[in-house]
């Protein structure tokens, strides 16, 4: 499936960059097309959202440099086996 090959590719990202910074991050965005953009905006946001509900991070009054932070921080330190069952089904 195209969609977690690129979702693959962007957990990764973070891990081979884990201190990469939301400027870095759209500025890789804006060179891809635009619906790889924003399919990988959408996964971010769902990944926020997951991390707010299960692991308790808040995500009222933050802004978004502070949530892609906490979720480029969780995606780069957690394990793959882990993100393959979180974020996969697997």
């Amino acid at each position: 499936m195209i969609q977690e090959d690129l979702i693959r590719q962007v957990v990764q990202r973070f891990k081979d960059y884990p201190t990469t910074t939301l400027t870095q991050f759209t500025n890789w965005l804006n060179t891809l097309k635009w619906y790889e953009g924003a399919t990988i905006r959408f996964f971010m946001y769902r990944t926020a959202i997951g991390l707010a509900q299960y692991h308790g991070i808040t995500l009222a009054d933050y802004t978004e440099n502070v949530i892609f932070i906490q979720v480029r921080n969780w995606l780069s330190t957690t394990e793959w086996i882990k993100i393959e069952r979180v974020i996969f089904n697997k």
